[in-house]
């Protein structure tokens, strides 16, 4: 099970590069006030043309000829007209020659302080933290965009996003990820709770009291919560998955609990229902508005397809969605998961087997889809999936990143890169 506020291939991310005209404000009106002080100078006078004398009264100008436009037409009062114009008083041009206020915004000081040092220069004004700008000496600004957080803010400064599980005072939590992430100490039926720090909570809870986990990196195995069948869980970076390991052919009474998982949850700020197409879908109180889906939880042995690394033998797991209690603070849920029996009775079964139901909890950033999975919504995936595995399969990924930064740029160029998977269960050492 995956639960997170805003799912995403949080390690995957894209860089572009896009360069900034040139922008001299002072240019055009310099030339301007130059042109109106006289200091630009003229065009020299062209070569005059040849004039023709003027025809005898009477007849026309031969072809070719060009009049003679030299001479003005007397009047009679062109003297007093000359002394009226230097009589009169001089009349500037109205024209504006005041230059325009410099550029002054944080991408222009900062490429004006890479430009003088040498150096890069973060613009802080536009971290975020998905997004990272960076000004660069040669006048080009990168901008590194992922699709998931990969910084957070803590007292004031942004600090990288660490998914390694500690033990705190109130349980197991990572070192540093956005919102709330909590995980059972050990020692009570809690089993992982989720916060944004802005109203909106998510508590699972375990039918029985766990054991103190291993931890391992960013995961937390719990020992034998039924007989040989543990119970792992994974934090993200937004935050954190849960999986059933059921290591060898389970006993019949291991087989009766396993026929039925109810996991309690509790929302605050929001409400959990099963969609349409049987997803999960969480929905913010009062607005209505989506805030997150899942994709159908699954089931899988050990076989894998040795081209593709992937489960071969791979099996839908029920899933029931029932609220036990009002909406509000005091809302509650409990997911009713029925995993098919049938596998673990097939003898062709190679243990360990996973059960994942796979939920994710908030705005999802990116999906995948698949050719021969119908319409089943992905959103939810711990995933994603690209290229043709064989046998007609076709993948397809979809990530979406924040653009913001390049918006109305010319980009020079463009990268991406993916990160890998996190450390998994911890070995059982048995």
């Amino acid at each position: 099970m995956s639960v997170s506020r805003a799912r995403g291939v949080s390690s995957s991310r894209s860089r572009a590069a896009w360069l900034v005209p040139a922008v001299v404000p002072a240019v055009v009106p310099a030339v301007v006030a130059a042109v109106l002080a006289g200091s630009v100078a003229a065009p020299a006078p062209a070569a005059a043309a040849p004039v023709a004398p003027p025809a005898p009264a009477g007849e026309s100008s031969p072809r070719g000829a060009v009049p003679d436009l030299s001479s003005p037409v007397p009047s009679a009062d062109a003297d007093a007209q000359a002394a009226a114009r230097a009589d009169a008083p001089a009349v500037e041009p109205a024209v504006d020659t005041a230059l325009p206020p410099a550029v002054d915004d944080p991408v222009s000081r900062a490429l004006a302080e890479a430009a003088r040092t040498g150096e890069p220069v973060t613009v802080g004004e536009e971290t975020t933290e998905t997004s990272l700008t960076t000004a660069q000496p040669d006048g080009t600004v990168t901008v590194e965009s992922s699709a998931g957080p990969v910084r957070m803010q803590r007292d004031g400064a942004w600090v990288d996003v660490d998914t390694t599980l500690e033990v705190t005072a109130e349980g197991v939590s990572p070192v540093a990820v956005p919102g709330d992430t909590l995980f059972s100490a050990g020692g009570d039926d809690l089993l992982a709770s989720l916060g944004d720090g802005k109203g909106t909570s998510i508590t699972m809870s375990w039918a029985g009291v766990l054991p103190e986990p291993v931890l391992q990196g960013d995961t937390a195995t719990y020992r034998d919560v039924l007989p040989d069948v543990d119970l792992v869980l994974t934090a993200t970076r937004l935050g954190f998955s849960q999986l059933l390991v059921v290591n060898s052919d389970p006993s019949a009474e291991t087989r009766a609990a396993l026929a039925q998982i109810d996991i309690p949850v509790s929302t605050s700020g929001a409400t959990v229902a099963e969609g349409a197409g049987g997803e999960l879908q969480v929905r913010q109180d009062g607005s209505g508005e989506l805030i997150g889906t899942a994709a159908a939880p699954l089931m899988w042995d050990a076989r894998t397809d040795p081209r593709t690394d992937e489960p071969v033998a791979v099996r839908e797991v029920g899933m029931d969605v029932t609220e036990t209690v009002g909406r509000g603070a005091d809302a509650g849920t409990t997911l009713t998961l029925t995993p098919a029996a049938d596998v673990f009775e097939d003898p062709a079964t190679v243990y360990p087997v996973m059960i994942d139901p796979t939920v994710a909890l908030g705005a999802l950033g990116d999906t995948f889809v698949q050719n021969n999975i119908g319409i089943d919504p992905q959103g939810g995936s711990t995933e994603l999936r690209v290229g043709t595995p064989g046998g007609g399969q076709v993948d397809r990924s979809l990530l979406r990143f924040d653009v913001a930064g390049i918006k109305n740029r010319v980009v020079q160029s463009a990268t991406s890169t993916s990160g890998r998977p996190g450390p998994g269960p911890a070995p059982r050492g048995r």
